[in-house]
């Protein structure tokens, strides 16, 4: 198994922001505009907060919007948007839900709150709400977008592909689209395929940061590491808060054993977002299993891992492992055989099966799991 952002994390597929197009959110202002009455100019300032990604801002507005017209079921849907961006997931799908009572049939409605289903690792219904999106809406090109990513989280690769491809047809231009279908060539172990959809991705729009950050997973899944660190590089001098281009970073950083830049990006994360559960289980995972004990902790790596499953609800296979990892590095061997006999009861991949059976092994003889030095 490697560390932190492992094989079955190879790449991170785009998930695109809750549902706020352009087009549409001109003509809804104009339309209000054309009322020109209070909660009209309160939703107006909330639209430009959003758009800012000031989403306390956002939320403060939209609530007095709400305050002012209850009954205002986009009001509700770009709350639950501003929540959204907040991390704020379980507001998010309280207010999706309010939009949803107000208008059944908003394809924006379901859309996002799949989006936040899928921040919450809850798959099965990420995909439910993606579906409703597209039986309302069979052009919602971003709809295809994200239920490839949740198709992806599942393992289903081919569907995921199936969804991209849906995706181009209706958009050849959809950069977004190549760097999913990208993701999911990857995780088939066609490199090729994968690198010529990320470079596709970044041809069609050259300031994707995302594009960039992809490529360099694939370079690193090849074990060309200098061409990973380039790519990822380029990713975060284009975007200095694209967190998992530093979790990536980090991860070859510690391919190369330089736990100390490791340590650094892994930290560089959670420090610009506590919230965001990928990072504090790149750090668990370093602080538990890294060959070079003097960046081991096992009472941090549990402590850690265990925000990282409290933040996507203990739903995330993968952060129990490294809670596992973390509490046999703890000498808590009893939790370590629990938490790894809970993360096979998900099913892994055969190859992560085999690997954590093997870890099991070791937990059960009351010895820990770190990394080979080399």
């Amino acid at each position: 198994m490697e560390s932190a952002l492992f094989a079955r994390h190879v790449s991170r597929p785009i998930l695109r922001p809750p549902g706020r197009a352009a087009v549409a959110v001109l003509l809804l202002l104009a339309a209000r505009l054309a009322g020109a009455d209070a909660d009209t100019a309160v939703f107006a300032e909330g639209m430009k907060a959003l758009k800012a990604a000031d989403y306390e801002r956002a939320v403060a507005d939209f609530s007095e919007a709400i305050r002012l017209k209850p009954d205002d079921a986009e009001a509700y849907l770009n709350r639950g948007d501003a929540y959204d961006g907040q991390h704020d997931y379980d507001r998010a799908i309280a207010d999706f839900n309010a939009a949803m009572r107000l208008k059944p049939k908003l394809p924006d409605a379901y859309y996002n709150r799949g989006n936040a289903y899928l921040a919450k690792g809850d798959d099965d219904k990420a995909i439910a709400d993606y579906n409703q999106a597209l039986q309302l809406n069979p052009s919602f090109v971003s709809a295809y977008e994200n239920r490839s990513v949740a198709l992806d989280n599942r393992h289903e690769y081919d569907k995921a592909i199936a969804d991209c491809d849906a995706a181009l047809r209706l958009d050849a231009s959809d950069s977004t689209a190549h760097i999913n279908r990208g993701s999911a060539w990857l995780h088939k172990d066609d490199y090729d395929r994968a690198i010529a959809d990320f470079s596709e991705a970044i041809r069609l729009q050259p300031d994707s940061a995302n594009g960039y950050y992809d490529l360099g997973m694939a370079w690193r899944k090849k074990g060309e590491f200098e061409k990973a660190l380039t790519d990822l590089d380029a990713a975060i001098g284009l975007n200095p808060k694209l967190l998992e281009a530093y979790s990536v970073r980090g991860n070859v950083h510690n391919d190369q054993h330089d736990y100390a830049k490791a340590r650094a990006d892994f930290n560089t994360v959670v420090g610009i977002d506590l919230r965001y559960a990928s990072g504090w289980n790149d750090l668990a995972w370093l602080q538990a299993v890294c060959p070079d004990g003097r960046f081991r902790d096992g009472a941090k790596a549990v402590e850690n891992a265990t925000k990282a499953c409290d933040l996507t609800d203990w739903k995330n296979a993968d952060y129990i492992d490294t809670l596992a990892a973390a509490c046999a590095e703890a000498g808590r061997f009893a939790d370590a055989v629990k938490w790894e006999n809970k993360y096979l009861e998900s099913n892994p991949p055969k190859e992560f099966a085999d690997e954590a059976r093997q870890h099991l092994a070791l937990f059960q003889q009351n010895k820990p799991y770190h990394d080979p030095a080399n």
